[in-house]
């Protein structure tokens, strides 16, 4: 049977988180029964290669095998049981494997709550009340995190005042000017927390030599520096904080480290253990944080056979899914460029990327991206429709996918179904 129509008062347009919700299609939801590798299989029993990825959360593909056996391992024995356990402390380590330069580790239930630990703990440890962030970036939807995210007014601010809200203040992506400007004469920074890329805004990168400069502004100031790596993760090749190449207090993970189970994580260095192991200082707490299950996936993550050269590999076949894509459009006349770093990127329809959120705010078009959401799901293709795209490819893709991928797209510009206005049905 086709996928129904989903309405339903119990859960509101379907769907628990509204980022999450893919347009309808002839007036259809898709609804995803089985995922498996590089693909998801609808309802109706149709596959499609998906380049959606749970929001980058399993970089080794859909339901992996040797992470779904461990899952399975350890549901045998307990899914959870709010004590202390061995797994927690394994995972822990895992983690510190992948960030040499931190020392120690602090889980919690969502990439959220782990941002939302480390701007306390800046806080706590600086004495100071304000947290900067570049406007554009997103590192979590309760309270100020969510401040000045991609779509907001207040992250394309100008020349007027600099926006502020419940403790967070904004900077502009790619502008040292900028960043200078809010750290001359400001003393009450206790941090500022950065994406090795602006991913929400378009995957735009950073310019040469710019977070090493906003990392070196904060220390001078005082300031603590936060890499956010929830998203960016493992979709970039080596370390966690090998790409940004700063000296960085803390760092946040979650979505891919943990296989796909829910979780986030906080790594700090040691001159911040202090703030939860002095008891009364600063209590965190959380009944699923670190539980025997998270454990699991993150020491299955870990311990996946030739991790490297698989995430080596699918680099690769990003690379070439980028370049494909390109080439299509520029054969049609189209300009065309991308952004990104590993396995995750976005399609831009002009010559050069964004280098700023205001430029990526001109050069985005919700239109397209649902044009070609709309093109490519009609030939088994499961891409985002958001303003600003995103791709994320996984270990588990093929060579097969990529060649299938960039042929549909050919043909779907061809056909004249990639333009400006959408044809998804609303």
């Amino acid at each position: 049977m086709r996928s129904k129509i989903i309405t339903t008062p119990s859960v509101p347009n379907g769907i628990s988180s509204q980022s999450r919700k893919l347009p309808k299609l002839d007036g259809i939801d898709l609804v995803i029964e089985s995922a498996e590798g590089s693909k998801v299989w609808d309802d109706s029993g149709r596959a499609y290669v998906d380049y959606i990825g749970a929001m980058g959360a399993v970089a080794f593909g859909h339901n992996h095998p040797h992470i779904r056996d461990a899952l399975r391992g350890a549901a045998a024995h307990t899914i959870a049981h709010g004590m202390q356990h061995t797994g927690e402390i394994e995972a822990g380590e895992a983690l510190l494997n992948l960030a040499p330069s931190m020392d120690w580790v602090d889980f919690t239930n969502s990439g959220t709550e782990a941002t939302s630990l480390a701007t306390a703990l800046a806080r706590l440890k600086t004495g100071r009340g304000t947290i900067a962030k570049f406007g554009g970036g997103f590192h979590g939807w309760i309270g100020g995190l969510r401040f000045g995210q991609a779509g907001s007014d207040a992250a394309l601010y100008g020349t007027e005042t600099r926006p502020e809200s419940e403790g967070f203040v904004l900077m502009r992506y790619n502008d040292r000017e900028d960043v200078d400007a809010l750290f001359d004469g400001n003393d009450d920074i206790a941090a500022v927390i950065m994406e090795p890329i602006l991913a929400n805004a378009g995957c735009i990168e950073p310019a040469p030599g710019f977070m090493q400069h906003v990392a070196e502004r904060a220390h001078e100031n005082g300031a603590l520096v936060i890499i956010d790596n929830i998203l960016a993760g493992l979709h970039t090749p080596g370390p966690f904080l090998d790409l940004c190449g700063v000296d960085a207090d803390m760092t946040t993970v979650g979505k891919s480290v943990g296989g796909g189970v829910g979780m986030g994580a906080l790594l700090a260095k040691d001159n911040l253990r202090s703030l939860v192991e002095t008891p009364g200082k600063f209590v965190t707490a959380g009944t699923f944080a670190g539980s025997p299950w998270v454990a699991a996936g993150v020491k299955a993550v870990d311990s996946l056979p030739n991790s490297l050269q698989l995430r080596e590999e699918a680099i690769r076949m990003t690379d070439e899914l980028r370049r494909g894509l390109v080439a299509v459009l520029h054969e049609a006349g189209r300009p065309a460029s991308t952004s990104g770093s590993g396995t995750v990127f976005s399609l831009w329809h002009a010559e050069k990327p964004p280098l700023t959120y205001a430029e990526a705010v001109a050069m985005g078009s919700a239109s397209i991206n649902e044009s070609i959401h709309a093109a490519m799901r009609r030939r088994g293709f499961l891409i985002m429709a958001s303003k600003f795209g995103r791709y994320f490819v996984s270990t588990a893709h093929t060579r097969n996918d990529v060649t299938a991928t960039i042929a549909a797209f050919r043909d779907a510009v061809v056909n004249g179904e990639i333009h400006s206005a959408s044809r998804i049905a609303t």
